[in-house]
């Protein structure tokens, strides 16, 4: 149970949080602008932005090419029969004690059961600054834009 100033949740929420509804809406809005292709929308989220990348990724299966979650997760029971155009790759270190990479690693499991294109990488040594590692990761770009 969640409390939010006057509001109680129960989780999992069935609602779209508003941040997450007004990024759809801002994406909407550009791509009927004219202003971006549908079809090369790419994300990148870290730590609790990739929770609320994942969960956009899943509202809205066609939405991304490729999402790119570093040092998030998501609850695996939420990507079964997911069946979107999205690529993913994740990003953890191995030491992470903030966010466990346990989900990382189950969100990748799952995904790849059901075939969707998905790779993990995961760093030893590092903790939950796992970003800067992966945003010098060499063909983090190329992997991107070519989804």
């Amino acid at each position: 149970l969640a409390v939010m100033g006057s509001l109680c949740y129960r989780f999992p929420y069935i609602l779209i949080p508003l941040i997450l509804l007004a990024v759809k809406e801002l994406a909407d809005s550009l791509m009927r602008s004219g202003l971006v292709d549908g079809d090369k929308i790419y994300g990148v989220g870290l730590s609790m932005g990739a929770f609320g990348l994942l969960d956009l990724t899943v509202r809205y299966p066609d939405m991304f090419a490729a999402a790119i979650s570093i040092c998030g997760g998501i609850n695996t029971k939420r990507l079964e029969g997911y069946s979107g155009k999205t690529s993913f790759r994740f990003y953890h270190g191995k030491l992470d004690f903030i966010i466990l990479p346990v989900f990382s690693r189950k969100a990748h499991e799952t995904l790849e059961a059901q075939g969707v294109r998905s790779e993990l990488i995961a760093y030893p040594w590092v903790f939950h600054e796992s970003w800067n590692r992966a945003f010098r990761a060499p063909d983090f770009t190329e992997w991107l834009f070519c989804q």
